[in-house]
């Protein structure tokens, strides 16, 4: 079996992903806390997750610079979160720039490393109600963005190494994901969103 890079932040999605994934390659399970407020939560969910799946390789990565940076409530205590019923349109004060296109070139990177030919995220563009589209609240939620870094993996990687990226989950509603993660019988007290 090819391996994959699977990219899990502890949360319902990556669990699910993590299911889709065990059924088709090795799994090489990768957690990136960036300084966000559930850091301690989503690393003891990941590490839970891999006890369970046990991955051929596992990598959990802290980076800083996001925190040192600041500018959005995922990072900063001081920023409040906004409820569910006050999204609109508009950016949520959770959006973390750059976070998606920094998760995918770690995965990248480890893919290269260790010679793993896909990598996998659970984003989902339309998490469904009560919220708005994913996609709007979350530019870096767009398939747009996964097909273009997609290119970027085919300019940038390796001589004769074949790495691409799949987002098996991104026209699936969160209602959807976890009627598939019942359907493989993931184990949801794993996890938490």
């Amino acid at each position: 079996m090819d391996t994959a890079v699977v990219l899990v932040s502890g949360g319902v999605n990556s669990l699910v992903l993590t299911g889709v994934a065990a059924k088709e390659y090795t799994l090489a399970l990768m957690h990136v806390g960036y300084g966000q407020r559930t850091q301690d939560r989503d690393l003891a969910c990941f590490r839970s997750i891999c006890d369970r799946f046990t991955p051929a390789k596992r990598a959990a990565i802290a980076l800083k610079h996001f925190e040192a940076v600041g500018g959005n409530a995922r990072v900063d205590k001081n920023l409040t979160i906004e409820p569910v019923s006050a999204l609109g349109s508009e950016t949520p004060s959770t959006y973390v720039p750059g976070l998606i296109p920094t998760l995918l070139g770690l995965a990248f990177h480890w893919a290269s490393a260790i010679g793993a030919k896909h990598i996998l995220i659970g984003s989902s563009e339309n998490d469904g109600p009560p919220c708005p589209r994913t996609s709007l609240l979350f530019p870096d939620h767009r398939r747009d963005l996964y097909h273009l870094y997609n290119q970027l993996i085919e300019i940038a990687a390796k001589r004769n190494s074949k790495i691409q990226l799949h987002t098996p989950l991104i026209e699936m509603t969160r209602e959807e994901v976890v009627r598939l993660g019942q359907h493989l019988s993931v184990p949801f007290e794993l996890s938490w969103s």
